[in-house]
């Protein structure tokens, strides 16, 4: 015998999709398993009900390695990883100047390089800047993306010693004083190229000192296009502003449901059936 509890409602199938707590709450559940299947699968794998391309980098270039291009411009510029693109505002005025690019190697600084054999580094003492790099991604059309880099600065304005020298200790930028810097990575999901777009989905803002530590955003794409961006800038101007990023990786998933399985399990993610 089949016993309804107090206050059953019987629901149609069409009645439940409408809700929206229902459909809020499918795409939650589809956003955690994009989030949960990262590293799981290996690359093209594919399971009942699922497609991934997570464990895929699909950026150009995520090791920031060799070769690395000229990019000197009017007010600025360096030497960039190649499949990356520098950006920089300088004002008319005296209060931002454009950073110097450059490599980053073992060589120099075996702390400065996470992975491989080089990092990119961009600096300039004594002015503020606000900088960084971005790169545009072709992604599987409004997938699921979720961009991770590692970074850290070497931001302080040193030790004043007895005969008024400056006295660094590149290990440790709280040696005299840190300047704080602002440190983040965002998501245009419309594929532009502007780092100032309203429409770049930005992580969280933090310092990170001395020593690598990941940044990450998530966001789904508004077509077959991201562009990931790179992003810091010194609360003041100091002796030393040196910026370093490595490790850069950019995944996509996207899930989808086949035309024989139940019409309950297609989720609708960012507005799109799939």
């Amino acid at each position: 015998m089949f016993v309804r509890a107090a206050g059953y409602q019987h629901m149609d199938t069409a009645t439940l999709k409408s809700r929206p707590s229902f459909r809020w709450g499918l795409r939650a559940l589809a956003t955690t398993l994009c989030a949960l299947l990262t590293g799981l699968l290996p690359p093209h794998a594919a399971t009942a009900g699922i497609s991934t391309q997570e464990g895929v980098n699909l950026l150009t270039n995520g090791g920031f390695e060799y070769p690395y291009n000229e990019d000197f411009r009017g007010d600025g510029g360096g030497f960039v990883a190649h499949g990356w693109s520098a950006w920089w505002y300088n004002d008319p005025g005296s209060e931002y100047d454009a950073p110097e690019y450059k490599i980053a190697t073992p060589e120099q600084d075996p702390y400065r390089v996470r992975d491989g054999i080089a990092a990119q580094q961009y600096f300039r003492p004594w002015a503020r800047h606000l900088a960084g790099l971005y790169q545009r991604v072709q992604v599987p059309p409004n997938s699921h993306v979720r961009f991770t880099v590692w970074g850290h600065a070497w931001s302080t304005f040193c030790e004043i010693d007895q005969h008024g020298s400056e006295d660094c200790d590149p290990r440790n930028s709280f040696h005299g004083q840190v300047n704080p810097i602002d440190m983040k990575i965002g998501i245009d999901p419309t594929g532009g190229t502007d780092a100032f777009s309203a429409a770049i989905i930005w992580s969280a803002v933090k310092g990170v000192y001395d020593n690598y530590e990941q940044f990450a955003v998530e966001a789904d794409a508004r077509g077959d296009y991201v562009t990931v961006f790179i992003y810091s800038t010194p609360e003041w101007p100091s002796a030393v502003i040196n910026v370093y990023w490595d490790s850069a990786v950019l995944t996509a998933c996207l899930l989808y449901t086949s035309d024989a399985a139940d019409d309950l399990l297609c989720v609708d993610l960012g507005g799109r059936r799939i």
